[in-house]
C-alpha cells in the first residue's frame, strides 16, 4: 500500500499538482487558514477521484453545496459546513457506502425519504435534522445507525424510532413542549439506548423530567 501525503495551503493547489487527484482515497482538511472553498473549485478537484473513500473538510465552509459529491460511490465519511443548507439533495441519498454523514453545521427542515436505503449509515451528525416518515419501499429500519445529532422532536415518532433499533446516542433539539407526550412513548421503542440528551428550544420550566415520566428504563439503566 503507497501513502502520498501532502501539505497544502489551498485545496485548490491540487489543480495543478504533479500528483493526480484520480488515485485518492482520503482528503482531510486540517487548516482553518482557508476559511471558504467555491463549490466549483471542489468539483473541479475531486471530479476525477472516483476512489475517495475519506472526504473530511474540516472547518471549511461552503456557500451551497458542492454538486457531484453523489458520484463518489465508495464514500465511507463525509464532512461538509454549509450552513446555508436546509435540505439534502436526493442524490446523496445515492452514497449507499456511507456510514458517517457529518454536516454540523447544516439546519434540515426534511431529509428526503431516500435517506431509509442508507442501510450502512452509522453516525449522522447534523446542527438539526428532521427525518421523514418511512416510505415503505425499502427496508424497514436503519439497523446500523448507533448516532444521531440532532433529532427533530416531530421525528421522534414511535415508528420512526422503532426503525432505528441499535441507535446508542440520541441528541433532541428543538421545542420539546410542542411533543412531551409523544417523546415520552416513542423513546421507549429505543431499547439499545445509552446515551440521550434533550435540548429545549421553548420556556417550560423542567421540561426534560415531565418529558421522561412515562419512559420505561430498560432493567440495566434502572
Amino acid at each position: 500500500m503507497h501513502w502520498y501525503t501532502r501539505d497544502l495551503k489551498d485545496p485548490t493547489e491540487l489543480l495543478s499538482s504533479e500528483y493526480s487527484a484520480q488515485n485518492l482515497r482520503s482528503f482531510l482538511w486540517l487548516t482553518s487558514e482557508v476559511p471558504h472553498l467555491d463549490p466549483i473549485d471542489c468539483n473541479r478537484i475531486f471530479e476525477n477521484s472516483k476512489l475517495l473513500k475519506i472526504l473530511d473538510f474540516g472547518d471549511l465552509v461552503f456557500n451551497q453545496y458542492p454538486l457531484g459529491i453523489e458520484n463518489f460511490v465508495l464514500l465511507r465519511y463525509l464532512k461538509l459546513n454549509i450552513p446555508s443548507l436546509t435540505s439534502i439533495p436526493s442524490s446523496l441519498c445515492n452514497l449507499l457506502n456511507l456510514y458517517t454523514l457529518d454536516m454540523p453545521s447544516s439546519h434540515i427542515s426534511e431529509a428526503p425519504s431516500d435517506i431509509w436505503k442508507m442501510h450502512k449509515l452509522r453516525h449522522l451528525n447534523f446542527a438539526s435534522i428532521k427525518l421523514p416518515e418511512h416510505p415503505g419501499k425499502y427496508c424497514n429500519s436503519l439497523e446500523n445507525l448507533n448516532f444521531i445529532s440532532a433529532l427533530c422532536p416531530s421525528s421522534c415518532t414511535e415508528d420512526i424510532l422503532a426503525r432505528l433499533p441499535n441507535l446508542l446516542t440520541l441528541r433532541i433539539y428543538g421545542d420539546l413542549s410542542s411533543h412531551q407526550s409523544l417523546l415520552s412513548k416513542s423513546l421507549a421503542k429505543l431499547l439499545c439506548l445509552e446515551s440521550l440528551k434533550l435540548v429545549n428550544e421553548s420556556n417550560t420550566p423542567e421540561l426534560p423530567s415531565i418529558l421522561l415520566s412515562e419512559y420505561q428504563y430498560a432493567p440495566w439503566q434502572s
